[in-house]
């Protein structure tokens, strides 16, 4: 999921080199849009951590009896909620990061979107995680995981709104 946000920027940064007068325009501001783009990858990245470990906590019944390595069939359902809750706290708190950076920009609708939309779900997703039993419980983590994505990903509009 993080290399299809890299590879839209690498497909966009090679477009742009065809039109050499917006390439100039873009490269002003390259700096910046890569740190952007580095940043919803790493969301991505993370978000998907959680969901998979979510997936593979609900799978593991399946996972022993094929025979497979996963995470919670290495270290146990508790260890593998311990990561998941670890991963979502380093997500809160490098979302944290850039919405200070965001607010600083006076970005406010993303800043916003972000508090509202995305860091809510993400403290809700820990707070799941806790209470989480059952398949059903992890089956819910996983979509809600989903959702936290979607959420996260569809912020991006909101930059060119702001801008």
């Amino acid at each position: 999921s993080a290399m299809v946000v890299l590879i839209v920027w690498l497909f966009e940064f090679f477009a742009l080199r065809d039109n050499p007068i917006n390439y100039a325009e873009a490269m002003k501001q390259l700096g910046l849009i890569s740190i952007v783009v580095a940043g919803y990858a790493i969301f991505a990245f993370l978000v998907s951590m959680i969901r998979e470990i979510a997936k593979d906590v609900e799978d593991l019944d399946g996972d022993k009896a094929a025979g497979y390595k996963t995470l919670p069939v290495a270290i146990g359902i508790k260890g593998a909620k311990s990561i998941a809750i670890v991963i979502t706290c380093v997500t809160i708190i490098l979302l944290a990061i850039c919405q200070y950076y965001l607010f600083e920009m006076k970005l406010m609708l993303v800043f916003w979107y972000l508090m509202i939309a995305v860091q809510t779900f993400l403290f809700f997703l820990v707070y799941s995680i806790l209470k989480a039993k059952t398949k059903e419980d992890y089956h819910f983590l996983s979509n809600a995981a989903k959702i936290i994505m979607v959420a996260g990903i569809l912020s991006m509009q909101l930059f060119y709104i702001s801008y």
